[in-house]
């Protein structure tokens, strides 16, 4: 064997070690639903309200689906269109849902009564399947229709007036929201008669669960994005930030803008909520403080805040603008930096100082 000859003669006793295999990224399988699972009653509950009610109303129409969040049925129910539930141990008959025809429905029934009785029926209702609540059937919309007919002049007349008034006041509603209308506050009261007046009982079980999570929200501005923020407003599916000393809650419109968007909280086509419904300020006390500047009241944490009103906004007050729901969450420690800079300008400016450094 030669000097430059590599030694290829094992050696029995060493052991034989192999290359260490190649660092690979961990591939974790798909995360195929983030939803809470429903229970048996609460999804057939929500296959058989969602044909009855708007989304909107579907956490009221039914107890099971109390504890889950609107987008969290929402999204449930489209799962269910492409892979329905197997429900077992579970009669639908339980399922008590007011099926009464509305001012709506009975108004296309009457006009083919009046004006085109000589049509198909079934074709002519084709053309307004749109108006009527999904779980219809054509033989309930024809047993309601015959009940139309029975009604006397006096009933018809009656009805007309009805709808009549329905139809002015969405119009009246619709232009005093527009920048063109001249005096908008004559149409306030087409904008329903809702007022929160009569007082809500406190609830320990409520009460308790809001002080569990309470801690939990300043996880949430733990974010670099809430860094400047006195604090923040959570709908379900928005957020707003306040970034100055008061930011407006109202509605916008096209010549008016506001901090946060009520339009964008409630999904109700009257909202019962002003431009300008109310003004959260933070003041030289270190508090917050929300007032009522607009025409209606609303609640925070439950109580009323009258029109013209003015309270202190505590942490993770539950504000609620006619079943619009935002949960005010200020950054505690931005607001305890501005209140030791205020009361403390020297050691203040001398950690300035010493971070420049």
């Amino acid at each position: 064997m030669t000097e430059n000859q590599p030694n290829t003669q094992a050696n029995p006793t060493a052991e034989v070690k192999s290359a260490p295999p190649p660092l690979l990224p961990q591939i974790l399988p798909p995360v195929t639903s983030t939803l809470l699972p429903l229970s048996q009653d609460a999804k057939a509950n929500l296959i058989i309200n969602a044909m009855h009610v708007p989304f909107s109303q579907l956490q009221a129409s039914a107890a099971p689906l109390e504890k889950y969040a609107q987008n969290e049925l929402e999204q449930n129910f489209i799962s269910y269109l492409k892979d329905p539930p197997e429900i077992s141990n579970f009669n639908i008959n339980d399922i008590k849902i007011s099926q009464d025809f509305d001012i709506d429905e009975d108004y296309i029934l009457l006009s083919y009564i009046k004006h085109s009785s000589s049509d198909d029926f079934r074709n002519y209702i084709k053309d307004w399947l749109y108006v009527f609540k999904p779980f219809r059937s054509i033989e309930s919309i024809e047993n309601r229709m015959n009940e139309i007919k029975e009604w006397n002049e006096e009933q018809t007349e009656q009805f007309y007036q009805e709808y009549t008034t329905v139809i002015l006041d969405e119009k009246l509603f619709a232009d005093s929201t527009l920048p063109t209308c001249d005096k908008p506050i004559l149409y306030t009261h087409s904008r329903c008669a809702y007022e929160p007046t009569f007082k809500i009982h406190p609830s320990e079980a409520i009460d308790k669960e809001i002080d569990r999570l309470s801690p939990q929200t300043q996880c949430f501005l733990r974010d670099s994005r809430f860094d400047n923020c006195l604090a923040i407003l959570r709908s379900e599916k928005y957020e707003f930030q306040m970034k100055n000393e008061a930011i407006m809650i109202g509605r916008g419109s096209a010549d008016q803008i506001v901090d946060v968007e009520m339009n964008f909280v409630s999904e109700k086509p009257c909202v019962h909520i002003s431009r300008n419904q109310a003004i959260i300020s933070f003041l030289e006390d270190f508090n917050f403080y929300i007032e009522n500047c607009g025409n209606r009241a609303f609640r925070v944490n439950g109580a009323i805040i009258p029109v013209g009103g003015m309270a202190i906004l505590p942490p993770n007050a539950i504000l609620d603008f006619s079943d619009s729901l935002l949960v005010f969450i200020p950054n505690m420690k931005l607001v305890n930096d501005v209140k030791n800079a205020v009361e403390n300008p020297q050691s203040s400016s001398k950690s300035r100082k010493r971070v420049e450094a």
